[in-house]
C-alpha cells in the first residue's frame, strides 16, 4: 500500500547509520562527502565535496518502514545508484520531441516555497494550495523540471502540459480499497497516483465509478488519492469522515508521506469539472487545531445545502 508506517524521529542513530551508508556508497563511486546536522532529521544531510546535498528525511522514513533492518544497506545502494544514474541522463531540454512524449509527466505538488532551488513559478493552478508542474520520468528516477528547463524544451509549454497530463492519466493504479468510515483509497507504486486527480473524469469513468453528485477527495501525498462518492443524503457525514481521515494521516508523525505532504485539505469535484476547497484543518494562534467544512457554490448545484443562518 502507499501508506508506510514506522516510528517517528525517536532514534537519532538512524540518521548516523543512513548517513554512513550513503557516504560509503558515494565513496565507492569516488565521491568524497560528509554528514551535517545529524541531530535533526528534518535537516540532516550528506554533502558531497562538490556541494551537492543528500537530504536524509525521506530515505530514513522509507527505511523505517522496512521490517528487515538488515536490508537497509541494499536499499541505500539501489537509491544511491539510481540518483547517480539520473545525473547522467540527458536533460529534458536536450531530448527530442519524440523522447519527451515518452517521459514527460504532470505532477500535483503543494503550492508552497519549500526552500528548494527548483523554480516552479511556471506551475499551473489546480486547486487552492496545489499546482500542476512537469516532471521527467526516467527509468530509475523522476526529476521535477524548473522554469529554466521548461522554457528550453523543444516543445511549447502548452503541448508539454498536454503530453504530461496524458501520460499521468495513463499511469497505473495498483490498488483500490476501503479505509475507515467508507473512505476509499487509490494507491500504487507509481509516483503519480495522486496526480491522476488532474483528470478526475477519467477516474470516474474507470476505477472510481459514477459520481452523479460529485466527489470529495484529498491528496495527502503523491501515492494516495482518497475519495468519497457523495450522496444527497449523507454528503456532510461523508465529507466529515474524509476530513477526519486526512487529518489523522497528516498530524500523525508515524505516517510516512513519500515526497512530503501534498495537501491537508479536502476538495470537491463537480460533475461539470469544477474543483473547489471543501474542508480541512485550521490551526489558531494558540496552536489549537479544528476541522471545518464549507460547501462551495459548485457543490450547491448538485447537492442539497441548508441555508446558512
Amino acid at each position: 500500500m502507499g501508506v508506510i508506517m514506522g516510528p517517528g524521529n525517536r532514534e537519532p542513530g538512524d540518521v548516523l547509520d543512513v548517513g554512513a551508508l550513503i557516504r560509503r556508497e558515494l565513496a565507492a563511486h569516488g565521491i568524497e562527502s560528509h554528514l551535517e546536522q545529524a541531530d535533526d532529521l528534518e535537516t540532516a544531510k550528506v554533502i558531497e565535496a562538490s556541494g551537492k546535498e543528500w537530504f536524509l528525511w525521506n530515505l530514513v522514513h522509507r527505511l523505517r518502514g522496512q521490517e528487515d533492518r538488515d536490508a537497509w544497506p541494499d536499499t541505500v545502494h539501489r537509491h544511491v545508484d539510481s540518483m547517480l544514474e539520473s545525473r547522467i541522463q540527458p536533460q529534458a531540454e536536450q531530448m527530442s520531441p519524440e523522447e519527451l512524449r515518452g517521459c514527460l509527466r504532470s505532477r500535483l505538488v503543494a503550492d508552497v516555497d519549500d526552500g528548494t532551488p527548483t523554480d516552479l513559478s511556471y506551475g499551473r493552478p489546480f486547486a487552492p494550495g496545489i499546482i500542476e508542474v512537469l516532471c521527467a520520468d526516467y527509468p530509475h528516477s523522476v526529476t521535477t523540471l524548473g522554469r529554466g528547463h521548461v522554457e528550453e524544451l523543444p516543445l511549447g509549454i502548452d503541448e508539454a502540459f498536454d503530453i504530461g497530463r496524458a501520460n499521468t492519466v495513463a499511469e497505473p493504479v495498483d490498488e483500490s480499497f476501503e479505509a475507515a468510515d467508507g473512505v476509499r483509497i487509490l494507491t500504487g507504486d507509481s509516483l503519480f497516483v495522486a496526480s491522476k486527480a488532474i483528470d478526475i473524469a477519467a477516474l470516474v469513468g474507470g476505477p472510481i465509478g459514477p459520481a452523479p453528485h460529485g466527489l470529495a477527495f484529498a491528496l495527502p501525498n503523491r501515492s494516495l488519492l482518497l475519495y468519497q462518492v457523495l450522496s444527497a443524503e449523507d454528503w456532510i457525514q461523508q465529507t466529515a469522515e474524509l476530513v477526519q481521515l486526512v487529518e489523522s494521516m497528516v498530524a500523525d508523525p508515524e505516517y510516512f508521506h513519500p515526497g512530503g505532504v501534498v495537501s491537508d485539505a479536502a476538495y470537491y469535484w463537480a460533475p461539470d469539472g469544477r474543483i473547489d476547497l471543501l474542508g480541512g484543518r485550521h490551526i489558531d494562534e494558540d496552536g489549537e487545531t479544528s476541522l471545518w467544512i464549507s460547501p462551495p457554490d459548485s457543490l450547491a448545484d448538485y447537492l442539497p445545502v441548508e441555508p446558512q443562518e
